[in-house]
């Protein structure tokens, strides 16, 4: 038993270097592929406070104000406002842009967090079908 667990140790190992090194992975950092990448604001809220925890967003009041810009957007849906949300969201993208430019922001979870909100701001402004 005590064998087998350690060939699985030893293979999850090889498994993770392998992704962390191989293109598919290294768009993201390890800590960011627990993101569901599902194309709602709360899912980005998850993403951001998942950032902030890991240290990818170095800053408490930067991911305040991200935090803050999505409470907008989710107010904004509430009151069927689509288009206000996805202004919001834009607000979102620029902060995270401007602060992965000063260091607040990890460059490569700063990617991440804009890609998300570009997930959810296609979802919001694409008409259901």
């Amino acid at each position: 038993m005590k064998t087998l667990k350690l060939l699985f140790i030893a293979l999850l190992a090889g498994i993770l270097t392998l992704g962390v090194a191989g293109t598919a992975f290294a768009a993201v950092p390890a800590s960011m592929d627990d993101c569901p990448h599902a194309a709602t604001v709360e899912s980005l809220h998850q993403c951001v406070t998942h950032a902030e925890m890991m240290g990818h967003i170095t800053s408490p009041a930067i991911a305040a104000r991200l935090q803050s810009f999505l409470n907008q957007a989710d107010l904004a849906l509430v009151r069927g406002q689509k288009g206000v949300a996805a202004n919001w969201l834009r607000r979102f993208i620029r902060l995270v842009e401007n602060s992965a430019a000063h260091g607040l922001i990890d460059p490569v979870a700063a990617q991440h967090l804009v890609e998300h909100a570009h997930l959810v701001q296609h979802a919001l402004l694409t008409p259901a079908r």
